[in-house]
C-alpha cells in the first residue's frame, strides 16, 4: 500500500499533459479554465442539496441527497486533476480520482429512482398549510432542477471526457470521428455531423458523421456538401445556431436538401456550432439533429459550443502534428539521403564545431584514419587526427588551415596535409574544406580528404620513370630524335646522334630533317612513304641511305613511331636510327656463305646418295650372293645326314649337326644386318602414335607362341607419343621381345610398360621385368651391335636388337639407357 502511495503520488517516466498541447499557452489557459469553471459549479450543488437537506430535515432519505453530493463533489475532483496534470504528471493519482467517481456515480445512478421518491414525500407538518397543487408544482420544479443539474453534470463530465480524447487524437480523421461520436453521446442525439471547409471549399475536405441505430440505412450516404446549405450561415457568421424542425423549414436559408432530396437522412430539430481556427477563419461546422427527448436547449448549445472550440483546437493541433509529422519525416529521409551519400562515398568526410572538434565521421574517414566514428566525437581533431604538413612535419594548431575554416576566418581551403592513423603511420592526403553557417553564423566546417599514398607514389615512381627514362634516352646506342609531325623540325635528340651523324644536339635542334637525307628526292620519298605507313599501322621501319656532317654516306635503319595529341591527331614523331652498315656487310657475307655451304650440302648430298645406292648394292648382294653359299653349306650337310648317317660316327655326325647350326646362325646374323640396314635408311612418317594399343598387340603376339607362360603384362593406358608408327612399333617389339625372353626361367614374370617424370621435367617410357637382368658394369655394351651380355645356350639372339632400338631412337630425335642388376630384372627407358 505505501508503495503504491509513493508511486501514485509521483510524476514518475511521465510527462504532463501540457506536453498534448505543444505548452501553447492559449490552448492550455482554456482547459484550465473550462475545468475550473466545471470543477466550481460541481462544488457550488452538493452546498444546495446540503442546504436543501437542512431545511427538510423530515425526509425520511437525506442520506441519497448526500450520495448525490459526494457525487457532483468527487465530478469536481475529477476536473481540478485535469488542471494538476498540465504541469505535473502524477496519472496514478488522477486515476485513482476518477476510479472512485466511477464508483460513487454508479451508486448515485442506482440510487436516483429513491431520490425522485423521497422528493415526492410531502412533509407532515405542512399538510394543513400548504395548498396541494403548489406543492406539487414546487415538487416538480425542484425534481426538474434535479434533473437538470444531473444531466448537465453529465454533460459536464462528457465534455471533459471529450475533451482528453480530442487532445489524445493525433489524426484529423480521429479528431472529427470521436467529436461526432462524442457529441451524439453528450447531447443525446440521433445525427452527429462534422463539415470542414478550406477557405471556403468544402468539397475538397474531409467530413464525419455519427448515426444512431435509427438511421443505419443512411450510414452509407457520404455526398460532399457545397457550402450552399443553411450550415453555411453559421461558418460564415461565427455563431452557433439552435432551432426545432418548423424553424428549420420556416428559415430562408433552408432548401430542403436540395439535389440530394430523398437521399438525405430526414432531420428532426437543428443545432450547430462553427469550428473556428486560432485566426478566426472558419473551419467548418459542428450539427446535430433528432434529439433523443424533446428540441435542444440552451444548455445544449452551450455544450456543443465548447465542444466546437475544443474540436477547434484539436483539429489545429491535428493538423500541426501532421504536418510536424511530414516535416520530421522529410527531415528523416533528408538525413537518410545524405547519411547514403556520405557512407558512399569513396572519400573520407569529417565535421567540426568551431573549437575543432569532431562532430561527424563517414564510413570511408573511420576506414582510414583506423578509428571509428564513436571514438571520433567529441574530440580535439587537430589532436586525435594528428594534421601535420605535406613533408610530414609537425603543425600547430594555430597555423592549421583546417582550423581556420572552421572558425570562419577562411570560407574555403583546399591542398595537401598528412594525417595519422590510429597505429600511429603517417600518410598524405588531398583535402577540401568548407565553412558551415547557420543563419549567417560559422558553427564548423566539413573537410573531405582523400588518401593520396597511392598518388604520391605514383608521382615518385614517375619521376624515377623520368630520370631513368632521361639515363635511357642519353645511353641509347642508337641515334633517337623527336620530331614535329607537321614541320619535320627536330625538337630533342639524345648524344648518339653526335656519334652517328656527327652532329652534337646544338647543332640539330629547331632543324628540318632535309639535311640529313642524301638528296631532297629521298627526303621528299621518305616522307610520302612515312606519311602512308603512320596512317596505316602507327609505326614504320625502313632501311635507308643517310648522310653524316663530313659527307659520307651509311645505311640507316629507322624505326618511326607517331604520338597522338589530346584530339586523337598525330603531333609529334620518334625517330630511332641504328648505322647497319657493319651488319649489312655481315649479312652479304653470311650470303655468300650460305650460298657456298648449300653447294656443299648438294655435293654432300651427291655422296650420299652415291652411299646409300653402295649400301642397297650391299645389302642386296648379301640377301643373295651371301645366302647362297651358306643354302648350298646347309643343304650339302643335311643331305650327308640323311644319305650317309649310318657310315659316319658319333663324331663326325656332331661335326655336320655343329656345320648346319652354324650356317642357320649366319643367315640370321644376315637378316639383322639387313634390318639394321633397313632401319637406318627408312624415312620417318611422323604422326601421333597410340604406345599403349601396339604394346598390348605385341605383348598378344608373344603370348601366342607360348599360350603355357603365365605373365603379369601392366601396360599403362593412354601413352601417346609423336613419331614413326612403323619404327616404334620396332622399338617395343625389341624392348618386349626381350623381356619377355629374359623372364622365361622366373618364377613369376612381371613385364610392365609405362611412362614417368623426369627430374629435369620431361617425361620417358620404359619397359621393365624382373627377369635375368644384367651387370651394369657392362651397361655400356648392350647397344652395341652383335654385343651379348648372355651365352648363346641360355638365350637365344643376335645382339643387333638393342643397337636397332637406339638407332630408331636417335633418329627420333631421343636417347635411350638402361637400369638392371643381376638376376633381379632390367628397366630400358627411352626419350622421343
Amino acid at each position: 500500500m505505501v508503495e503504491f502511495l509513493k508511486e501514485a503520488l509521483t510524476s514518475g517516466p511521465f510527462l504532463p499533459q501540457g506536453h498534448c498541447y505543444l505548452w501553447r499557452s492559449a490552448l492550455i489557459w482554456l482547459h484550465v479554465a473550462s475545468d475550473t469553471l466545471v470543477a466550481v459549479a460541481y462544488y457550488v450543488m452538493p452546498i444546495i442539496l446540503l442546504s436543501f437537506v437542512r431545511k427538510r430535515r423530515d425526509l425520511p432519505f437525506d442520506w441519497m441527497f448526500l450520495m448525490l453530493g459526494a457525487f457532483l463533489v468527487a465530478c469536481g475532483t475529477t476536473h481540478l486533476m485535469g488542471v494538476w496534470n498540465v504541469w505535473y504528471p502524477t496519472y496514478w493519482a488522477s486515476g485513482a480520482v476518477k476510479a472512485m467517481t466511477a464508483a460513487i456515480s454508479l451508486s448515485t445512478t442506482v440510487l436516483l429512482p429513491w431520490v425522485l421518491r423521497a422528493l415526492a414525500i410531502p412533509a407532515p407538518a405542512q399538510h394543513g398549510a400548504i395548498d396541494l397543487a403548489e406543492r406539487k408544482a414546487g415538487e416538480d420544479a425542484l425534481q426538474k432542477a434535479v434533473v437538470d443539474a444531473t444531466q448537465h453534470a453529465a454533460q459536464l463530465r462528457g465534455l471533459s471526457e471529450a475533451a482528453l480524447a480530442i487532445h489524445s487524437a493525433l489524426s484529423v480523421d480521429e479528431v472529427l470521428r470521436v467529436t461526432t461520436e462524442r457529441a451524439r453521446a453528450i447531447i443525446g442525439a440521433h445525427q452527429s455531423v462534422i463539415r470542414l471547409t478550406v477557405d471556403g471549399n468544402w468539397g475538397q475536405a474531409p467530413n464525419a458523421v455519427s448515426l444512431s441505430d435509427k438511421y443505419a440505412a443512411w450510414r452509407a450516404y457520404a455526398a460532399q456538401p457545397d457550402g450552399s446549405g443553411i450550415y453555411a450561415l453559421v461558418c460564415r457568421d461565427n455563431r452557433p445556431m439552435r432551432l426545432t424542425q418548423e424553424q428549420l423549414e420556416a428559415h430562408p436559408a433552408w432548401r430542403g436538401f436540395g439535389k440530394e432530396r430523398g437521399r438525405h437522412p430526414p432531420m428532426r430539430g437543428w443545432l450547430a456550432a462553427p469550428l473556428v481556427g486560432r485566426d478566426g477563419r472558419s473551419i467548418g461546422v459542428i450539427q446535430l439533429s433528432d434529439k433523443y427527448e424533446g428540441e435542444f436547449t440552451e444548455n445544449d448549445e452551450s455544450i456543443i459550443v465548447q465542444l466546437a472550440q475544443m474540436a477547434s483546437v484539436g483539429l489545429e493541433n491535428a493538423r500541426l502534428f501532421h504536418e510536424v509529422q511530414q516535416a520530421d519525416e522529410q527531415l528523416r529521409r533528408q538525413l537518410q539521403f545524405t547519411k547514403s551519400i556520405t557512407d558512399n562515398l569513396g572519400e573520407g568526410v569529417y565535421a567540426v564545431d568551431r573549437e575543432g572538434r569532431l562532430i561527424f565521421a563517414n564510413p570511408a574517414a573511420e576506414k582510414m584514419l583506423g578509428w571509428t566514428a564513436a571514438e571520433l566525437l567529441g574530440k580535439s581533431s587537430h589532436d586525435v587526427i594528428g594534421v601535420r604538413r605535406a613533408s610530414g612535419t609537425a603543425l600547430s594548431r594555430h597555423a592549421c588551415d583546417l582550423l581556420s575554416v572552421a572558425m570562419g576566418d577562411v570560407q574555403l581551403q583546399r591542398g595537401e596535409l598528412a594525417f595519422t592513423r590510429k597505429d600511429g603511420t603517417i600518410f598524405p592526403v588531398a583535402y577540401a574544406s568548407s565553412s558551415i553557417a547557420v543563419d549567417g553564423e560559422v558553427v564548423g566546417a566539413v573537410v573531405a580528404f582523400n588518401d593520396i599514398t597511392e598518388r604520391k607514389q605514383a608521382e615518385e615512381a614517375l619521376h624515377a620513370a623520368n630520370v631513368l627514362l632521361e639515363k635511357t634516352f642519353s645511353s641509347l646506342d642508337e641515334a633517337l630524335f623527336l620530331i614535329d609531325a607537321s614541320t619535320r623540325t627536330i625538337i630533342t635528340c639524345n648524344p648518339a646522334v653526335e656519334r652517328i651523324f656527327g652532329y652534337s644536339p646544338y647543332e640539330v635542334l629547331g632543324r628540318n630533317t632535309a639535311f640529313l637525307y642524301p638528296s631532297h628526292e629521298r627526303y621528299i620519298a621518305f616522307g610520302a612513304e612515312l606519311k602512308e605507313a603512320l596512317d596505316a599501322h602507327g609505326v614504320h621501319r625502313a632501311e635507308l641511305q643517310m648522310r653524316r656532317k663530313d659527307g659520307s654516306l651509311f645505311i640507316g635503319e629507322a624505326t618511326v613511331s607517331a604520338i597522338a595529341d589530346e584530339t586523337g591527331q598525330r603531333a609529334r614523331v620518334v625517330s630511332v636510327w641504328r648505322d647497319i652498315t657493319a651488319r649489312k656487310q655481315a649479312e652479304e657475307a653470311i650470303k655468300n656463305l650460305n650460298a657456298e655451304l648449300e653447294q656443299r650440302v648438294i655435293e654432300r648430298t651427291a655422296q650420299l646418295e652415291a652411299t646409300n645406292h653402295e649400301l642397297e648394292t650391299f645389302s642386296y648382294s648379301v640377301s643373295h650372293d651371301l645366302r647362297a653359299p651358306l643354302r648350298s653349306i646347309d643343304g650339302f650337310s643335311q643331305a650327308l645326314l640323311e644319305d650317309y648317317a649310318e657310315r659316319l660316327d658319333r663324331e663326325g655326325v656332331d661335326y655336320l649337326q655343329r656345320i648346319r647350326g652354324a650356317t642357320k646362325r649366319m643367315a640370321e646374323l644376315i637378316d639383322a644386318l639387313l634390318a639394321l640396314s633397313r632401319v637406318t635408311r627408312a624415312e620417318l612418317q611422323r604422326d601421333a602414335v597410340d604406345l599403349s594399343s601396339t604394346a598390348r598387340a605385341v605383348a598378344a603376339e608373344l603370348q601366342e607362341q607360348a599360350p603355357e607362360r603365365q605373365v603379369d603384362w601392366i601396360i599403362a593406358d593412354g601413352l601417346v607419343a609423336n613419331g614413326d608408327a612403323r619404327l616404334l612399333r620396332v622399338v617395343l617389339e625389341n624392348l618386349l621381345g626381350n623381356a619377355w625372353k629374359f623372364t622365361a626361367k622366373t618364377p613369376a614374370p612381371r613385364i610392365e610398360f609405362g611412362r614417368l617424370s623426369l627430374a629435369d621435367g620431361s617425361s620417358a617410357f620404359f619397359v621393365s621385368d624382373n627377369g635375368a637382368g644384367f651387370d651394369m658394369t657392362y651397361a655400356d655394351k648392350l647397344f652395341g651391335a652383335f654385343q651379348r651380355l648372355h651365352r648363346v645356350g641360355e638365350f637365344q639372339g643376335t645382339g643387333i636388337g638393342l643397337a636397332t632400338v637406339q638407332r630408331i631412337i636417335h633418329r627420333h630425335g631421343g636417347r635411350v639407357w638402361a637400369q638392371g642388376s643381376v638376376d633381379e630384372g632390367a628397366t630400358f627407358y627411352f626419350t622421343l
